[in-house]
């Protein structure tokens, strides 16, 4: 008996989880607009992100676009879209020029 996985419990989970603790942050009286404008979590949230920018230039952007403009790009993206401009021109009796992205015909009017 194969089981199907359910895909949107995640979704829908966080949601009810957010909502619950803005309703409790709400019930103990604590209001997120000063919280946020608070020079203590200014002062961190400029610590995190300096962090986080950090472990992205040093360590995450090199592998991320390799992965991208090899990968990604090179290997998804461009095969579809060549297939979609033959799709698009093949009924016309022409070929799309892949090189300049502009349509060939080599029909006669």
């Amino acid at each position: 008996m194969t089981r199907t996985p359910k895909t949107n419990e995640g979704l829908i989970k966080l949601i009810v989880i957010i909502v619950i603790a803005l309703l409790l942050l709400a019930f103990l009286g604590l209001n997120l607009r000063s919280i946020v404008n608070s020079p203590t979590f200014q002062d961190n949230w400029q610590f995190i992100k300096g962090i986080v920018l950090q472990i992205w230039t040093r360590f995450l952007k090199l592998p991320v676009l390799f992965i991208w403009n090899q990968g990604f790009v090179r290997f998804i993206w461009n095969p579809i879209f060549q297939n979609l401009l033959h799709m698009n021109f093949g009924s016309a009796g022409g070929t799309p020029d892949t090189s300049t992205g502009l349509f060939a015909s080599t029909s006669s009017i």
